[in-house]
């Protein structure tokens, strides 16, 4: 039986260096490959040095495709966007949606429910959004890809300077959901000057007032209570604030003995998936969604308390409409501080970890596999799916199927200056 959908159409950041830029990429490189057209509308920022410029032209290419009459409309954007955005004879309205800590905001119920379908990358999010209300029949498990030409084990080449101690790596973009105040502590108080060198490429856009000025201040002043700042024998902490084409990405990658993340809670975790699918030993804290890819045979795990505690007060003083009354869970510096004390002295261990890990990413993660999953699920909608157009409150303008028109209003606005910049 043929089809119902005749193509996809694909809102999201795709320009954008963030987690949702790299995830909608990550999936469009193998759904542009199947049978079904893809056509792409762009929100939000565009950074072009970082994509470099054939993955830059290869976007701009898909937004001049034909997704047909019959499209399936794939959403990827925070929940308050969910209402502004319709396709007129969508078969099916889709949102991709994530979120890290033990619950998800209250007012997203509504609006996921208020869709056929809610994308999620793993089981840790079908238990938080069932649990809050969301239709269990709406969630549907997806994992994210992950870019395996670009990041392969052979793209990594070990480019530490000579005499340089073991090196950690930490990427994240900057947030107090972060966890770069539990990585510095573990860090500074475990080592001395020579034992270990810690790298930390941290971005920001000017999130809480905190600017490439400040923000190394701001981070070693997270930290000013619980570390001897004159201490002679402080190790060493390198503080990347620049933006990195893709070969200067790799690079940095190819500098580290392991890559750690201290993210206090996931939605899944796209940098320790890079540095998975390169083969570089990883780490992270054994909880929220990047337990979908991360297990004690690929990476190095650090062990949580077994209670969930309030997350930090200046993120939910910051962002409470997302964050207030939410919990994640409970790490201390000193389970932080032992393993990477381990990673310093168990060389052969690490590399069964990383081999194992760029096995489970290239095999199970790469675009075709998951956009072969994808393509089946959209294969088995009944011509009669079709969504109806309802006009929801708050829509004054419709994506339209032959011609899209693309905007942004307050709510995709808000969501640029709340959406989790990396994850």
């Amino acid at each position: 039986m043929k089809p119902a959908a005749t193509g996809i159409i694909w809102v999201g950041p795709v320009f954008d260096r963030g987690g949702y830029g790299n995830v909608s990429r990550n999936y469009l490189r193998g759904l542009t490959k199947k049978s079904l057209p893809v056509r792409v509308i762009s929100m939000g920022p565009k950074h072009r040095r970082e994509l470099g410029e054939d993955t830059y032209t290869w976007l701009e290419s898909l937004m001049k495709v034909d997704a047909g009459p019959r499209p399936v409309l794939v959403i990827n954007l925070g929940p308050e966007t969910f209402r502004e955005i319709r396709v007129f004879g969508a078969l099916r309205t889709i949102g991709i949606s994530i979120f890290e800590t033990d619950r998800i905001p209250a007012h997203w119920v509504s609006l996921c429910n208020g869709l056929d379908e809610i994308w999620v990358p793993g089981q840790f999010n079908i238990d938080t959004y069932s649990a809050a209300g969301v239709a269990k029949d709406k969630l549907w498990a997806i994992p994210y890809a992950m870019n395996t030409e670009l990041f392969n084990p052979s793209k990594l080449v070990k480019s530490k300077a000579p005499g340089e101690p073991f090196t950690f790596l930490y990427i994240f973009a900057f947030g107090w959901r972060k966890g770069f105040d539990l990585m510095l502590a573990a860090f500074l108080n475990e080592f001395k000057k020579g034992e270990a060198k810690l790298i930390l490429r941290a971005f920001t856009e000017g999130y809480q007032g905190v600017t490439r000025e400040n923000l190394k201040d701001v981070l070693f002043g997270s930290v000013k209570d619980q570390v001897d700042f004159n201490r002679t024998d402080l190790p060493e902490v390198e503080i990347i604030d620049v933006s990195l084409s893709p070969e200067e990405l790799l690079k940095l990658y190819g500098r580290a003995d392991l890559y750690i993340s201290t993210d206090r809670a996931n939605g899944w975790g796209v940098p320790c998936m890079e540095a998975m699918a390169l083969g570089l030993p990883t780490a992270t804290i054994n909880w929220s969604g990047s337990t979908g890819f991360m297990t004690a045979e690929n990476s190095v795990l650090i062990e949580p308390t077994g209670k969930l505690v309030p997350v930090d007060e200046r993120l939910a003083k910051a962002l409470p409409e997302l964050y207030e009354g939410h919990q994640w869970a409970e790490v201390t510096v000193e389970a932080v501080r032992e393993k990477m004390r381990w990673a310093t002295q168990h060389p052969e261990e690490l590399a069964k970890l990383a081999k194992q890990a760029a096995d489970d990413i290239q095999n199970k993660f790469n675009p075709d596999a998951l956009a072969d999953r994808i393509i089946e699920h959209i294969n088995s909608y009944e011509p009669d799916t079709a969504t109806k157009l309802l006009a929801p409150l708050g829509v004054t303008r419709h994506v339209f199927m032959r011609r899209p028109v693309t905007f942004v209003r307050s709510a995709a606005r808000r969501v640029f200056k709340l959406a989790h910049v990396s994850k």
